[in-house]
């Protein structure tokens, strides 16, 4: 099975119950971990959303999410950060020895 359909879903319920997440809005969901939601996941929930986006703003405005702009960064930066572009590597980095580690130098 591949990693990307192995995780657990939300299961599909009917409730009177309110998203634990503070919409308003009906249960229709139990999340794997047992939290009520209004949407498949946590992410869909519209209050989430919000305070998601609310915060993702005010780390940009405060600068402690404020992307470096490649184009301002020193040569010597930018020289490290593509030290291995168009570079073939003569030797593999690991080998498969067959038993145990599988990665040995």
């Amino acid at each position: 099975m591949s990693k990307r359909g192995s995780h657990k879903k939300s299961i599909e319920i009917e409730s009177n119950n309110y998203c634990c997440y503070g919409c308003g809005n009906t249960v229709r969901f139990i999340s794997p971990g047992g939290k009520e939601m209004c949407e498949s996941s946590a992410n869909k929930c519209p209050n989430n959303r919000k305070k998601n986006s609310e915060s993702l703003i005010r780390g940009y405005k405060s600068g402690k999410r404020n992307p470096y702009n490649y184009d301002e960064l020193p040569q010597e930066t930018k020289d490290r950060m593509r030290w291995s572009k168009g570079k073939i590597l003569k030797e593999p980095l690991f080998e498969y020895d067959g038993t145990g580690d599988h990665k040995k130098l």
